[in-house]
């Protein structure tokens, strides 16, 4: 983490909104990475997996569908925590006083837990902390705790979002 005076400023793995994801992958990485999340298709989202030394297990690069120069929209990282929710819990509150520190003008939400809507045995949850920047951009910070039964790793998300695609994701991307 940065010090950074605006969304753009903050970077994962050296990336952030607004950078072109071509300058840290090839084309064809990002199209053979490509994954069918979303209802609408305004926007592509490309799951990315890292090198061993990297931070995060693996980089969700979001960019709108029709661009050819793959301007980054949104950006994630994950870090997996499996069958470990609680350490996932702590890194959490760490870079959340990081996020606080840096922006300290920005709208926070108070960390919230809730049930996961994919899961529909109601056992899986998500814990996050959201921040508002005045023009609409969104950092949200969530660990995941997964249910035995869905079979998918516990992990902490940073996403980086600018506020159309926010707004897109929220309304649109699932209809």
């Amino acid at each position: 983490l940065t010090k950074a005076d605006d969304i753009s400023d903050f970077e994962i793995e050296g990336m952030s909104i607004g950078d072109s994801a071509l300058d840290y992958f090839s084309e064809s990485e990002i199209i053979k990475q490509k994954q069918d999340y979303y209802n609408d298709k305004t926007y592509t989202d490309s799951e990315i997996f890292t090198k061993n030394n990297s931070i995060y297990h693996s980089l969700h690069v979001i960019y709108k569908t029709n661009d050819k120069n793959y301007i980054i929209e949104a950006l994630e990282g994950t870090v997996l925590y499996e069958n470990n929710v609680n350490k996932c819990y702590k890194k959490l509150d760490e870079i959340d006083e990081e996020v606080s520190n840096l922006f300290k003008n920005t709208k926070r939400d108070k960390k919230k837990k809730r049930k996961h809507p994919a899961d529909k045995t109601g056992k899986s949850t998500t814990t996050d902390i959201i921040y508002f920047f005045k023009n609409g951009d969104v950092i949200m910070l969530a660990c995941y705790d997964w249910s035995k039964e869905k079979g998918y790793a516990d992990h902490l998300r940073i996403s980086l979002s600018t506020s159309e695609f926010d707004n897109w994701v929220n309304t649109i991307a699932y209809n």
